[in-house]
Protein backbone atom coordinates (compact mmCIF):
# COMPACT_ATOMS: atom_id res chain seq x y z
CA UNK A 1 0.00 0.00 0.00
CA UNK A 2 1.30 3.41 -0.97
CA UNK A 3 2.07 6.27 2.38
CA UNK A 4 0.77 9.03 0.39
CA UNK A 5 -1.96 10.49 1.96
CA UNK A 6 -4.00 11.64 -1.55
CA UNK A 7 -3.72 9.15 -3.20
CA UNK A 8 -2.80 5.08 -2.49
CA UNK A 9 -3.75 1.07 -3.26
CA UNK A 10 -5.94 -0.72 0.06
CA UNK A 11 -6.39 -3.68 0.20
CA UNK A 12 -10.18 -4.47 1.65
CA UNK A 13 -9.93 -5.92 5.07
CA UNK A 14 -9.32 -9.66 4.56
CA UNK A 15 -10.45 -9.76 1.83
CA UNK A 16 -7.45 -9.95 -0.96
CA UNK A 17 -9.53 -10.18 -3.88
CA UNK A 18 -10.75 -6.58 -3.83
CA UNK A 19 -8.40 -3.34 -3.70
CA UNK A 20 -9.47 0.38 -3.17
CA UNK A 21 -7.63 2.81 -4.90
CA UNK A 22 -8.42 6.32 -3.56
CA UNK A 23 -7.50 9.44 -5.65
CA UNK A 24 -7.78 12.46 -3.64
CA UNK A 25 -5.74 15.02 -5.32
CA UNK A 26 -5.28 16.71 -8.76
CA UNK A 27 -3.92 14.59 -11.77
CA UNK A 28 -0.36 15.57 -12.63
CA UNK A 29 1.04 15.36 -16.06
CA UNK A 30 4.87 14.10 -16.24
CA UNK A 31 6.22 17.10 -15.26
CA UNK A 32 4.58 16.48 -11.65
CA UNK A 33 5.80 12.77 -11.58
CA UNK A 34 9.31 14.61 -11.37
CA UNK A 35 8.11 16.88 -8.62
CA UNK A 36 6.31 14.04 -6.97
CA UNK A 37 3.00 16.11 -7.38
CA UNK A 38 -0.44 14.90 -7.64
CA UNK A 39 -1.45 11.46 -9.02
CA UNK A 40 0.22 10.08 -12.37
CA UNK A 41 -0.11 8.26 -14.90
CA UNK A 42 3.01 6.50 -14.41
CA UNK A 43 2.98 5.98 -10.81
CA UNK A 44 -0.66 4.72 -11.07
CA UNK A 45 0.29 1.98 -13.93
CA UNK A 46 3.33 0.87 -11.52
CA UNK A 47 0.99 0.20 -8.94
CA UNK A 48 -1.57 -1.04 -10.93
CA UNK A 49 0.68 -3.44 -12.22
CA UNK A 50 2.15 -4.65 -8.86
CA UNK A 51 -1.50 -5.76 -7.81
CA UNK A 52 -1.75 -9.50 -6.18
CA UNK A 53 -2.73 -12.00 -8.50
CA UNK A 54 -5.77 -12.78 -6.54
CA UNK A 55 -7.41 -9.08 -6.79
CA UNK A 56 -10.51 -9.85 -8.74
CA UNK A 57 -12.49 -6.69 -7.96
CA UNK A 58 -11.10 -3.04 -8.38
CA UNK A 59 -12.44 -0.19 -6.88
CA UNK A 60 -12.06 3.36 -7.94
CA UNK A 61 -12.71 6.03 -5.58
CA UNK A 62 -12.69 9.65 -6.62
CA UNK A 63 -12.22 12.98 -4.96
CA UNK A 64 -10.20 14.83 -7.73
CA UNK A 65 -10.38 18.67 -9.50
CA UNK A 66 -9.11 17.27 -12.37
CA UNK A 67 -5.96 18.03 -14.15
CA UNK A 68 -3.64 16.54 -17.36
CA UNK A 69 -6.50 14.88 -20.02
CA UNK A 70 -3.61 12.66 -21.42
CA UNK A 71 -2.77 11.20 -17.78
CA UNK A 72 -6.29 10.74 -17.21
CA UNK A 73 -7.11 8.90 -20.75
CA UNK A 74 -3.73 6.68 -20.02
CA UNK A 75 -5.14 5.92 -16.03
CA UNK A 76 -8.42 5.09 -17.41
CA UNK A 77 -7.45 2.73 -20.56
CA UNK A 78 -5.58 0.79 -18.10
CA UNK A 79 -8.50 0.51 -15.95
CA UNK A 80 -10.36 -0.83 -19.27
CA UNK A 81 -7.33 -3.28 -20.30
CA UNK A 82 -7.64 -4.89 -16.78
CA UNK A 83 -11.45 -5.51 -17.37
CA UNK A 84 -10.64 -7.18 -20.69
CA UNK A 85 -7.45 -8.86 -20.26
CA UNK A 86 -7.16 -9.98 -16.21
CA UNK A 87 -11.34 -10.01 -16.24
CA UNK A 88 -10.89 -7.93 -13.44
CA UNK A 89 -14.14 -6.34 -12.64
CA UNK A 90 -12.94 -2.36 -12.23
CA UNK A 91 -15.83 0.00 -10.35
CA UNK A 92 -15.46 3.75 -10.01
CA UNK A 93 -17.38 5.74 -7.14
CA UNK A 94 -17.08 9.21 -6.95
CA UNK A 95 -16.86 10.14 -2.97
CA UNK A 96 -16.51 14.24 -3.30
CA UNK A 97 -16.02 15.21 -6.55
CA UNK A 98 -15.02 14.25 -9.82
CA UNK A 99 -14.58 17.57 -12.06
CA UNK A 100 -12.32 18.06 -15.67
CA UNK A 101 -9.96 15.22 -16.09
CA UNK A 102 -11.08 13.12 -13.49
CA UNK A 103 -14.51 12.18 -15.04
CA UNK A 104 -12.31 10.27 -17.50
CA UNK A 105 -10.99 8.01 -15.31
CA UNK A 106 -14.31 7.43 -13.76
CA UNK A 107 -16.10 6.37 -16.68
CA UNK A 108 -13.37 3.43 -16.77
CA UNK A 109 -15.66 1.77 -14.23
CA UNK A 110 -18.69 -0.78 -14.82
CA UNK A 111 -20.57 -0.02 -12.85
CA UNK A 112 -20.18 3.53 -12.18
CA UNK A 113 -21.71 4.96 -8.26
CA UNK A 114 -21.75 7.91 -7.65
CA UNK A 115 -22.53 9.69 -3.36
CA UNK A 116 -25.67 11.60 -3.21
CA UNK A 117 -23.70 14.27 -1.70
CA UNK A 118 -20.89 14.37 -4.74
CA UNK A 119 -20.94 16.26 -7.68
CA UNK A 120 -19.76 15.61 -11.15
CA UNK A 121 -18.35 18.25 -13.22
CA UNK A 122 -17.71 18.55 -17.05
CA UNK A 123 -16.41 21.29 -19.21
CA UNK A 124 -13.97 21.88 -22.54
CA UNK A 125 -10.18 21.37 -22.16
CA UNK A 126 -8.03 24.94 -21.97
CA UNK A 127 -4.91 25.39 -22.85
CA UNK A 128 -2.26 28.24 -22.59
CA UNK A 129 -0.14 29.30 -25.93
CA UNK A 130 2.08 31.71 -27.10
CA UNK A 131 2.35 32.74 -30.98
CA UNK A 132 0.87 34.60 -33.53
CA UNK A 133 -2.24 34.41 -35.26
CA UNK A 134 -1.89 31.27 -36.99
CA UNK A 135 -0.14 29.15 -34.15
CA UNK A 136 -3.50 30.78 -31.43
CA UNK A 137 -5.80 29.42 -34.81
CA UNK A 138 -4.14 25.69 -34.78
CA UNK A 139 -4.00 25.79 -30.51
CA UNK A 140 -7.56 26.25 -30.66
CA UNK A 141 -8.50 23.28 -33.25
CA UNK A 142 -5.79 20.99 -31.61
CA UNK A 143 -8.38 21.45 -28.20
CA UNK A 144 -11.10 21.05 -30.27
CA UNK A 145 -9.43 17.51 -30.95
CA UNK A 146 -8.34 16.86 -27.13
CA UNK A 147 -12.25 17.78 -26.84
CA UNK A 148 -13.51 14.66 -28.99
CA UNK A 149 -11.06 12.17 -27.62
CA UNK A 150 -13.07 13.48 -23.58
CA UNK A 151 -16.09 12.72 -25.64
CA UNK A 152 -15.27 9.43 -27.24
CA UNK A 153 -14.79 8.61 -23.33
CA UNK A 154 -18.25 9.80 -22.06
CA UNK A 155 -19.41 7.42 -24.96
CA UNK A 156 -18.19 4.85 -23.12
CA UNK A 157 -21.20 5.09 -20.61
CA UNK A 158 -23.45 8.08 -21.99
CA UNK A 159 -26.71 7.44 -25.15
CA UNK A 160 -26.26 10.98 -25.93
CA UNK A 161 -25.04 12.15 -29.00
CA UNK A 162 -21.80 13.94 -29.51
CA UNK A 163 -23.11 17.11 -29.81
CA UNK A 164 -25.48 16.88 -26.65
CA UNK A 165 -22.20 16.12 -24.79
CA UNK A 166 -20.15 19.30 -26.56
CA UNK A 167 -23.17 21.29 -25.13
CA UNK A 168 -22.83 20.38 -21.72
CA UNK A 169 -19.21 20.71 -21.78
CA UNK A 170 -19.94 23.88 -23.26
CA UNK A 171 -21.50 25.20 -20.56
CA UNK A 172 -19.36 24.16 -17.83
CA UNK A 173 -21.52 21.50 -16.35
CA UNK A 174 -22.30 20.64 -12.69
CA UNK A 175 -24.06 17.35 -11.79
CA UNK A 176 -25.74 15.82 -8.71
CA UNK A 177 -25.77 12.10 -9.19
CA UNK A 178 -29.52 11.76 -10.23
CA UNK A 179 -28.19 14.50 -13.06
CA UNK A 180 -25.15 12.80 -13.67
CA UNK A 181 -27.41 9.30 -14.02
CA UNK A 182 -29.88 11.35 -16.32
CA UNK A 183 -26.87 12.06 -18.52
CA UNK A 184 -25.76 8.65 -19.03
CA UNK A 185 -22.36 9.63 -16.87
CA UNK A 186 -23.55 7.20 -14.08
CA UNK A 187 -24.93 4.25 -13.33
CA UNK A 188 -26.32 4.59 -9.48
CA UNK A 189 -26.47 6.29 -6.90
CA UNK A 190 -25.18 5.42 -3.26
CA UNK A 191 -26.19 6.36 -0.09
CA UNK A 192 -24.06 7.71 2.62
CA UNK A 193 -20.36 7.55 1.06
CA UNK A 194 -18.49 10.12 2.58
CA UNK A 195 -15.48 11.74 1.17
CA UNK A 196 -11.73 10.17 1.67
CA UNK A 197 -9.85 12.96 2.14
CA UNK A 198 -10.28 16.90 1.92
CA UNK A 199 -8.87 18.24 -1.42
CA UNK A 200 -6.25 20.90 -1.72
CA UNK A 201 -7.95 24.10 -1.50
CA UNK A 202 -5.27 25.18 -4.01
CA UNK A 203 -6.99 23.20 -6.65
CA UNK A 204 -10.32 24.01 -5.90
CA UNK A 205 -9.74 27.73 -6.24
CA UNK A 206 -9.70 27.21 -9.67
CA UNK A 207 -13.16 26.48 -10.59
CA UNK A 208 -16.24 28.10 -10.37
CA UNK A 209 -18.55 26.24 -8.26
CA UNK A 210 -22.40 26.91 -9.25
CA UNK A 211 -23.92 28.81 -5.88
CA UNK A 212 -26.21 25.72 -5.37
CA UNK A 213 -23.30 23.50 -5.04
CA UNK A 214 -20.90 25.27 -2.78
CA UNK A 215 -21.84 23.81 0.26
CA UNK A 216 -21.63 20.46 -1.11
CA UNK A 217 -17.99 20.90 -2.02
CA UNK A 218 -16.74 22.73 0.69
CA UNK A 219 -18.26 20.06 2.86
Amino acid sequence: MSVRTWYRFQNATENPSVVDIYINDFIGDWIDDYWGFGVTARQFLEQLAGLDARVATIRVHLNSPGGDVFAAHQIANALRDQRASKNRTVETVVDGLAASAATIIMMAGSPVRVSDTAVVMVHNPWSVGVGNSEQMRKLADDLDVVRDTIVAAYQWHSPLSSEELIALMDAETWMDADEAIANGLADEKVDGLRAAASLDPRALAKLTIPDRLKDRVAA
